[in-house]
């Protein structure tokens, strides 16, 4: 059934290309969490970008364990800030007599 959902393409053979694919089921995954707080989007990346580099994926991107650190941390920061919750601010008393 996995197969159903797996690229059928070849691995990424650029860096540029392996960031992309991970940056982009990181954003489809991202948004299937709910809800989404900082610390379980944080898991989340670091969850696929392991189960993505034991499953070799990265292998022929040229991508080191340190970039793939900083990018998993970049994308974390990233969703972070594209999820966070806004506080409800206060109606003015202006807007209530409207």
């Amino acid at each position: 059934m996995e197969a159903n959902f797996r690229y059928p393409g070849p691995k990424p053979r650029s860096r540029e290309a392996g960031v992309l694919m991970f940056a982009d089921c990181v954003e489809s995954a991202s948004r299937a969490l709910t809800p989404p707080t900082p610390s379980s989007l944080r898991k989340l990346v670091h969850d696929l970008m392991m189960k993505r580099l034991l499953d070799g994926q990265f292998d022929e991107s040229g991508l080191t364990l340190t970039e793939l650190s900083r990018i998993a941390e970049s994308l974390g920061k990233s969703l972070t800030a594209l999820f966070h919750a806004r506080i409800k601010y206060p109606e003015s008393a202006s807007r209530k007599a409207a």
